[in-house]
């Protein structure tokens, strides 16, 4: 299934859980980037997807990047623009497998860590013991 040009259908939600519309607006061959529908040029939010494949035969790897970049007036010195990145990537064997089951398991364990608390409540404020391990730096 290929992403549409205009992500507003529930497709991304921010930490409130409020829906973000996305817009593209660039990229060629096999990367896409969006923006939101109410940029700020000054402070700048790019989602990328990309993909490109290396090899051949059985050792033919396709690597996969989600990456949204997020820039944002600095709390301690609000003098100073901060950029954020937060990145997913998948490295597939296409050369040597039948179905993207195992891809999908991994993607599903990765996106339960990072978004539900254990209850089988989606959550989307960073609380969970994944996204809090990731955004603090803790293990």
């Amino acid at each position: 299934m290929a992403l549409s040009d205009n992500l507003n259908t529930n497709e991304l939600k921010n930490a409130a859980g409020v829906e973000v519309e996305f817009t593209r607006f660039g990229g060629e061959g096999r990367t896409r980037l969006w923006q939101p529908v109410s940029v700020i040029p000054a402070l700048p939010q790019i989602l990328t997807v990309q993909h490109r494949e290396i090899g051949a035969g059985f050792d033919r790897r396709r690597q996969s990047n989600i990456t949204l970049y997020i820039s944002t007036v600095g709390t301690k010195d609000a003098t100073k623009i901060v950029k954020n990145k937060v990145s997913v990537s998948c490295d597939v064997p296409v050369g040597n497998i039948n179905d993207f089951s195992d891809i999908k398991y991994c993607l599903a364990c990765v996106g339960s860590l990072l978004y539900t608390n254990g209850t089988n409540t989606f959550v989307y404020d960073g609380s969970t013991p994944g996204a809090a391990a990731l955004a603090n730096g803790t293990i």
